[in-house]
């Protein structure tokens, strides 16, 4: 068994002599820092990506790469324009950072994207084991989990998103939304750096999809999936020992004599339009404005890392960014002294070490950003307990470091009041302060957050493989046929919304198809079979779609009986007073949530919500469900919830009670359901009974299948001639 990293980038960057530099950013930090720390040995894990050229099958550089356990995928100039610097770069990148106007939308680009998706996924299928863990990397490969899923179903799949998921409202902005949504419900686990990022992914895939999820699981016909928050951390104990380093400890000595006795003002980010550089820099000169004693004494070093050079976009911001550097430095440098130290490249390790270390304050001010690991790895390096972080509110980090100065990234003077006030922090307020940060990302390091994610995924996998284990498989249908043969008689409980049909957004088109009606008369016309189908349904709707059928029928959840012969008895005594008074209740929540409705039945009134916005009904129904609960309380009344709806009806029937009305001590019993109603049918009926639930939630039932289509295939096996 191996860890198989799918991900854009390889962790290294080809030079033009074959040789290999690590390549930046936060994903490939993370990742290596999750491998040093949990010890991970080269045969353990393999790493799958593109090297960042535009040739195709060199066989030297698969060579280089293989011996650093990374296998390349390339990818030729189209497909790097179409895939990488289009739709990942232009589309995905500004909408999951909650820049739409700044996203372009282009059918060429989508195409480009889903070609390369696949070739990735192709690579991974090529040298994946059964038992390899699949662990796939961020927003341009959200894809591949659906592609691996359809050609390998028993495989782990994991997906990780470093970058921000943005509200439902501007994700389903994409033309394509619900197909990259559907595509990433293929892995098993899907995991996000914060909570806000968690739940509305959860909202889009509730509104574009129609999936419910409870709690951290969205349910699918055959599986569930988990999707969870773990916040990336760093290699804590290699950023606090840096300092220790001689490389590291000359670097400083050559910052400190640079900085002159200043104090200095650190900042480093790659070069895009969401890490708010060019804001930085207002801020710098809005502080230096309003504080000029200490335009001697402060030192802004800034470093801007390169990227996207190629793109128009990107050259004017830097050309902005270094228009501003010169007027800073215009104005206010002084005897030698320069206000704005300005780098535009990347730093080593030690360089970024000592850089951290040396600093005074740091600023990390994205407008928006997944994590962002400058934060923390500038805390991890203080092991001094000195120096001050400034943080933007909108960077994933700022969840974990609230002990940093939060601010606003848009608004430069709130930006410049904060720098003031950190530089003049009495010592033991910067020791308080880094002291709680710097034993929260202790704790939770680069290693916990590549175990966690990792325990997770092997228990929802476990969960879908004991799902499996359950499903009806064709040998089983052979031997349910076998059993039903040898019995000299049979029932069959058979639910109908969900179960026999499928679920619909209008109850009153489910109406049975041609297909239906007979497969149930003859799976009643046998002498030792009786039919039952035991619904929520009310007595008219099943008399009008079933009446015609040589079948007992049971509505209302078991208020209403109709024996084979068609005839209906009552197994309430009555209306009760009390529902009365509780249709206003019902009809008042009816109006505060558009598109429900009361659907009156004979002694129940059911509350309907399939229609209505599931944002909404999330909030609503809860609140409806609470005071009935409330006013049912001591009554004769019984509040029930199921799938999209809320009946509030007598106590003391349910289908379990009423199942038990046909029980006969039958030596073939087989009952099928899909909602949280029918697991009182399932717990009333004897153990030897063969119980079905449609749909992969818990259940009291032995069996499971994904669909209706599913359960109607195991039911005409047992009308057919041997």
């Amino acid at each position: 068994m191996k860890l198989v990293i799918v991900a854009n980038r390889l962790p290294y960057r080809v030079r033009p002599d074959r040789s290999l530099e690590l390549s930046p950013g936060g994903l490939v930090s993370g990742l290596l820092s999750f491998f040093r720390a949990a010890g991970l040995q080269k045969d353990e894990y393999l790493w799958i990506g593109w090297p960042g050229n535009e040739e195709n099958n060199d066989p030297k550089l698969r060579e280089v790469l293989a011996n650093h356990q990374a296998l390349p995928v390339f990818l030729d100039a189209e497909e790097v324009e179409t895939f990488y610097h289009g739709f990942s770069n232009d589309t995905l990148w500004p909408l999951l950072h909650s820049f739409p106007c700044w996203a372009s939308f282009s059918q060429e680009h989508w195409k480009g994207y889903v070609r390369v998706n696949e070739k990735f996924a192709r690579a991974a299928l090529e040298v994946l084991e059964d038992d390899d863990i699949v662990w796939i990397h961020d927003y341009q490969l959200m894809l591949v989990p659906g592609i691996l899923r359809r050609e390998r179903p028993a495989l782990r799949i994991g997906f990780f998103l470093h970058i921000p998921f943005p509200a439902p409202e501007v994700f389903l902005l994409l033309p394509w939304a619900r197909e990259i949504l559907g595509h990433l419900l293929g892995a098993d686990l899907i995991g996000f750096h914060t909570y806000e990022y968690t739940q509305n992914f959860m909202r889009a895939v509730t509104r574009a999809l129609g999936f419910e999820h409870d709690m951290q699981y969205v349910v699918l016909e055959d599986r569930v999936v988990r999707v969870d928050t773990f916040p990336l951390g760093v290699d804590f104990a290699r950023w606090n020992t840096c300092g220790e380093l001689p490389e590291v400890q000359a670097e400083e000595k050559k910052l400190r004599e640079a900085a002159l006795g200043r104090k200095v003002v650190f900042s480093a980010d790659r070069l895009d339009y969401t890490k708010g550089i060019f804001g930085r820099l207002l801020a710098f000169e809005r502080f230096l404005e309003a504080h000029p004693e200490t335009r001697e004494n402060v030192l802004f070093m800034l470093v801007v890392v390169p990227s996207r050079e190629q793109v128009p976009r990107y050259r004017e911001m830097k050309e902005e960014i270094e228009r501003k550097v010169g007027e800073i430095n215009g104005r206010f440098s002084s005897h030698g002294r320069i206000p704005v130290h300005y780098y535009y490249r990347n730093l080593s390790f030690p360089e970024l070490c000592a850089s951290y270390r040396t600093a005074d304050a740091v600023l990390v001010t994205p407008l928006k950003d997944g994590m962002n690991l400058v934060a923390k790895e500038f805390v991890a390096t203080r092991s001094d307990l000195s120096g001050t972080l400034i943080l933007s509110e909108f960077a994933g980090s700022a969840r974990e470091l609230g002990e940093a100065f939060l601010v606003n990234p848009n608004s430069p003077e709130e930006l410049a009041r904060a720098l003031a006030i950190a530089l003049d922090l009495p010592e033991d307020e910067k020791r308080r302060r880094l002291a709680a940060m710097r034993e929260r990302i202790r704790r939770y390091d680069a290693r916990r957050w590549g175990e966690d994610f990792l325990r997770a995924l092997a228990e929802v996998s476990g969960r879908r493989i004991e799902l499996r284990t359950r499903v009806v498989t064709e040998p089983l249908v052979a031997a349910f046929r076998a059993e039903y043969r040898k019995a000299q008689d049979a029932i069959f409980f058979l639910d109908y919304d969900g179960t026999l049909v499928p679920l619909v957004r209008d109850p009153s088109l489910a109406a049975p198809d041609p297909e239906l009606l007979k497969l149930l008369a003859s799976l009643a016309r046998p002498r030792k079979s009786e039919v039952v189908v035991i619904s929520g349904r009310s007595r008219a709707d099943l008399e009008r779609w079933l009446g015609q059928l040589p079948i007992a029928l049971v509505a209302e959840h078991g208020l209403w009986i109709r024996t084979v012969e068609g005839t209906w008895e009552q197994a309430a005594e009555g209306v009760p007073e009390e529902l009365e008074r509780l249709r206003g209740v019902l009809e008042f929540y009816v109006d505060r949530l558009p598109q429900a409705f009361l659907e009156e039945k004979t002694f129940s009134i059911a509350f309907h919500y399939r229609k209505a916005d599931p944002e909404m009904a999330a909030v609503i129904v809860p609140e409806l469900v609470d005071e009935l609960v409330q006013l049912t309380a001591n009554s004769p009344l019984h509040v029930l919830s199921g799938h999209k709806v809320v009946e509030v009806r007598p106590a003391g029937m349910t289908k379990g009670s009423a199942a038990r009305r046909f029980l006969r001590d039958q030596s073939f019993v087989f009952a099928a359901g899909d909602d949280v109603t029918d697991e009182d049918l399932f717990r009333a009926l004897p153990e030897t009974a063969i119980t079905v639930r449609v749909g992969a939630k818990p259940s009291h039932a032995t069996y499971t299948v994904p669909t209706p289509h599913d359960l109607r295939k195991i039911l005409a096996a047992f009308v057919e001639r041997p």
